[in-house]
Formats: C-alpha cells, sequence, structure tokens
C-alpha cells in the first residue's frame, strides 16, 4: 500500500465531532439542512518520496448564496464551498498537541506511529472545526442564525459573497457602504459585481 493510500484509508475511518459527517471528495461534509453544508478540507498534498503537507480548511457551502452569485457575476457555479477559513498554527499550541504540518514517511519506523502522527494532525483540525461550527450553528440551525454567524470576508470574491449574506439578513446598508468602498477601502474590489448585488437586492424589495 503507498503512503498515500494509507493516509487517505485513515482519515475515512475518522470522524469529526458532531453527526452526519461523511467523507467525500476527500474532504469531511455534513448536510444541516437543504441550505447548508458544513466541510472539512485537509487540503493535503501527497509527494511521490512518501510524504504529505497539510493546509486545512473549514468552512460552509451555502446553495442560496451561490445561486445569487452566479445571477449577478455570471461566474460558474461553485459546487464545493461558499466560505471558508485556514486552520492556523495557533490551533495547536492552544491544544498543547505538538502540530507537523508535514508528515514524511521515513521518519516513521512502524506504522502505529505513522497513524499517531497523522491523528495529531486530524485531532487539531477537528478542534478548529468545532469550536468554528458551534460560533457558526448556536444553539439552532436556522438560516437567519447561520448567516448571521458567517465570519465577515473584506476581500476578494468572498467578500462578494458575504454582501449577499448581509442582503439575505436585510442589511441592505451594508451593500450600500460595501459599493461605497467603506469596507476596507485599501482592499481591491469589483465594484461592477457589487453594483448587481445592490441592484438584485433593490430589486426584491
Amino acid at each position: 500500500m503507498t503512503f498515500k493510500r494509507f493516509v487517505v484509508d485513515l482519515a475515512k475511518k475518522l470522524k469529526p465531532p458532531g453527526d452526519g459527517w461523511k467523507f467525500t471528495r476527500s474532504q469531511f461534509r455534513r448536510k444541516i439542512n437543504p441550505s447548508c453544508v458544513d466541510f472539512i478540507d485537509p487540503v493535503w498534498t501527497f509527494e511521490p518520496y512518501g510524504a504529505v503537507s497539510f493546509q486545512p480548511v473549514v468552512g460552509l457551502y451555502l446553495p442560496e448564496v451561490e445561486d445569487i452569485w452566479v445571477e449577478v457575476s455570471g461566474y460558474k457555479r461553485n459546487d464545493n464551498f461558499t466560505f471558508f477559513n485556514k486552520i492556523p498554527d495557533a490551533s495547536a499550541e492552544k491544544a498543547h498537541i505538538t502540530y507537523t504540518p508535514t508528515l514524511y514517511q521515513n521518519n516513521y519506523s512502524i506504522e502505529s506511529e505513522i497513524i499517531d502522527a497523522a491523528c495529531g494532525v486530524f485531532n487539531i483540525i477537528f478542534l478548529y472545526a468545532e469550536e468554528y461550527f458551534s460560533k457558526i450553528h448556536g444553539e439552532n440551525s436556522t438560516m437567519n442564525s447561520i448567516y448571521s454567524g458567517v465570519i465577515p470576508k473584506e476581500r476578494g470574491n468572498q467578500s462578494l459573497k458575504f454582501a449577499i449574506v448581509r442582503g439575505l439578513l436585510g442589511d441592505v446598508d451594508y451593500i450600500e457602504r460595501y459599493c461605497a468602498n467603506e469596507i476596507d477601502p485599501e482592499g481591491p474590489k469589483d465594484f461592477e459585481i457589487a453594483n448587481r448585488i445592490r441592484e438584485y437586492f433593490n430589486s426584491k424589495s
């Protein structure tokens, strides 16, 4: 068995905290409701010499936001994620666990050592994910509470999608401030799409 197959098979046996998780498309995913999917992605890179590096992220896939995004941007639909956050190395320090973002097969003499090292990485990922999703979902998983819990994004396409989230919450003032470049004024923005987002929600009011 290759090192890659060994690590992937191990991941398939692991379960993040909480119910409903499935390992698919190299991600842990769970469907909260028809309008929200949580995901945990190890973002791993396997090298032919027997190494794997991790740059893990956690996030949300929100179909309603993606529907509006496709309509206003003209971009191809993203069925993978809507928002994501990188997992900081500080999560390992907080858990008092040694975090090794790259595992080398040759550093371990027996299989159990590889399992322990890989599980250590996934424990850090799951620890951060549990904290992240608890803030998103709170005590319930209504779409208003989920949208309200989305971490603000101020740059790139995620900032535009965050403006859509604010629009869905009825916060049209946020969209106006975004279009007026009052949100992160130093950051690059696509004002053409931003104005389409404003027009979209104005047409719904």
